[in-house]
């Protein structure tokens, strides 16, 4: 199922405002016509802090990651996109470019 079908169940049920969360690349996002009217607040951390911030996350998860590297060498993956969470500058770029036309706050 799509995240949003997982996230909105009861979701009218709540009071309003109603905020959902999601880690989703925009290409994930595959928003229904009927539910064009979300509003998507993106935040754009500083790529320095992602960097820092998920080298510890890879290293405190060693299980998950199997990380053993340097953070010198992690920067290289990190800038090659060649990361979990995938390419930083292209996650961003799919919110930027937003093709599908949804209400986006930056």
């Amino acid at each position: 199922k799509q995240w949003y079908q997982r996230r909105v169940r009861g979701i009218d049920e709540k009071e309003s405002p109603r905020v959902m969360k999601s880690h989703n690349h925009y290409i994930h996002l595959n928003v229904p016509e009927d539910f064009k009217q979300l509003r998507v607040i993106h935040v754009m951390r500083n790529p320095k802090d992602v960097l820092c911030s998920l080298y510890h996350h890879c290293l405190s998860h060693a299980p998950a990651f199997d990380y053993q590297g340097t953070f010198e060498e992690f920067v290289g993956h990190f800038m090659k996109g060649h990361v979990a969470a995938g390419n930083y500058w292209d996650f961003n770029l799919g919110f930027l470019e937003n093709k599908e036309g949804y209400n986006i706050l930056y």
